[in-house]
């Protein structure tokens, strides 16, 4: 049987694709690495992992929210950050810590931007995590008005 150039050329085709088949489902099926800071977050927020009320893990966004906070208390690398509302949101932590009730709430950064936080119980420590909360408390905003529109509109 002879071997053409044409039969050459779609078996280097066919080789070329197999190879890049083989190379993209090997990006697909690696893990990303547990300590890399530059891999986005779910959710776009600043993730810490808290052991015994204590920062034992965070994600870059939560380098440059809070700096370098590795094992110091969840309270204190908050208080930090939060501005005057910062008392509902710490006993909510507090909760989480005492009794693993996870938190979710917004609260405000010392210039009085909105922050979303939420805490959980996560494999025997706690994930919580802070994220910009402007659009959320708009559409909150905008709900409570039209709430207060229809109530209006009822007592007529």
């Amino acid at each position: 049987m002879a071997f053409g150039s044409t039969d050459l050329i779609l078996s280097l085709l066919s080789l070329l694709l197999l190879g890049a088949a083989v190379a993209a489902g090997a990006r697909l099926l690696r893990a990303p690495s547990p300590v890399d800071d530059d891999a986005p977050v779910p959710g776009d927020g600043a993730v810490v992992i808290v052991d015994e009320g204590r920062v034992v893990a965070m994600a870059a966004e939560a380098r440059r929210l809070f700096g370098e906070a590795l094992g110091e208390p969840l309270q204190h690398v908050l208080a930090r950050v939060l501005g005057d509302d910062r008392g509902q949101a710490l006993g909510a932590l507090e909760r989480l810590e005492r009794t693993g009730e996870p938190a979710r709430l917004i609260t405000h950064d010392r210039e009085g931007r909105p922050l979303e936080l939420h805490g959980a119980p996560e494999g025997g420590r706690l994930r919580v995590v802070l994220r910009d909360a402007t659009l959320l408390e708009q559409r909150l905003a905008a709900a409570e008005a039209e709430l207060a529109r229809r109530e209006d509109d009822i007592s007529v």
